[in-house]
């Protein structure tokens, strides 16, 4: 997503509290990703087209996607059919590794797919700690947290 204006964050903490509840906003009507950035459904719209661009190539079977922890959460929410708000209920741990399965079938021309359904094999998984051990920060609350805080 395009981010919004620079803010003077006073700490840490306080951009770890920023980012990390900014998710919560995402349904909201023009809300934007920080003050002055792409609007969530905007990016939305452009994130869906550009997956869906790369489900109708033709000649493969599966496909490595690599982005970033607001991306992931829109996908997952909108493959589930949940509002943009939903967003906030996915963790995505540093790393991680989600599992979409997309069932393609032909349109109504006959000669071109279209997403009929995704299927939700794997959120989060975190290969290096599987059970989430000692993990109870989110995500951007574990980066920008001191060590020493952290325990």
């Amino acid at each position: 997503m395009r981010s919004g204006q620079y803010i003077d964050f006073k700490s840490p903490e306080h951009l770890a509290a920023t980012m990390t509840f900014l998710f919560e906003q995402a349904g909201e009507p023009d809300s934007e990703f920080l003050p002055g950035g792409e609007k969530f459904s905007e990016a939305m719209v452009r994130i869906m087209d550009g997956l869906t661009d790369l489900l109708m190539r033709p000649g493969w079977a599966s496909a490595l996607v690599v982005a970033h922890e607001v991306v992931n959460r829109m996908v997952l929410a909108s493959v589930i059919g949940a509002p943009l708000g939903a967003s906030a209920g996915f963790e995505q741990d540093t790393g991680c590794i989600n599992i979409i399965d997309f069932d393609l079938v032909p349109d109504e021309s006959g000669n071109r797919t279209k997403i009929e359904r995704g299927m939700i094999k794997a959120v989060n998984l975190t290969p290096a700690n599987y059970l989430k051990n000692g993990m109870n920060l989110r995500s951007l609350e574990a980066i920008f947290t001191r060590p020493e805080e952290a325990s």
